[in-house]
């Protein structure tokens, strides 16, 4: 799900700190120097449940979770820069299916994501901050 967002989000937001759409992106437990704003992605699993019976390998289980982006701009800039950057995670997120190769049975399984809401967070001063969430649902074989 990361690299699928980082796809969409560098698409809208090129990798070149000379491009004035340049938005990098942090992931979890990676080295970043932060520059005027950026985006952080977390992948939050939430509810595991088994949708049905059968031998192991042979049943399927339903996986929910969160995709949250936490968004930073510099702060005494208004809400325009995170509304902007709001928007843009629903552009590369809300409403696709990923689509990865289950290594173990060699099948493709697909990864929903559903709607993505937004809201502010309060400021530490430093960096005024919002958050956008992405809801996704798969299954697998257990």
């Amino acid at each position: 799900m990361c690299d699928f967002f980082e796809n969409g989000w560098l698409l809208l937001h090129p990798n070149d700190p000379t491009d004035p759409d340049y938005v990098p992106i942090a992931f979890d437990n990676e080295a970043f120097t932060a520059p005027t704003s950026w985006v952080r992605v977390s992948v939050v699993n939430t509810v595991r449940q088994q949708t049905t019976s059968g031998p192991n390998g042979t049943r399927r289980v339903e996986q929910r979770g969160r995709l949250a982006v936490q968004l930073f701009a510099d702060v005494d800039q208004g809400g325009l820069d995170l509304a902007g950057l709001a928007d843009d995670v629903r552009k590369v997120l809300e409403g696709k299916a990923i689509t990865v190769l289950d290594e173990d049975t060699g099948t493709t399984e697909q990864i929903a994501l559903f709607e993505t809401s937004s809201s502010p967070a309060p400021t530490d001063g430093r960096w005024t901050m919002g958050i956008a969430v992405t809801t996704f649902l798969y299954q697998s074989k257990a």
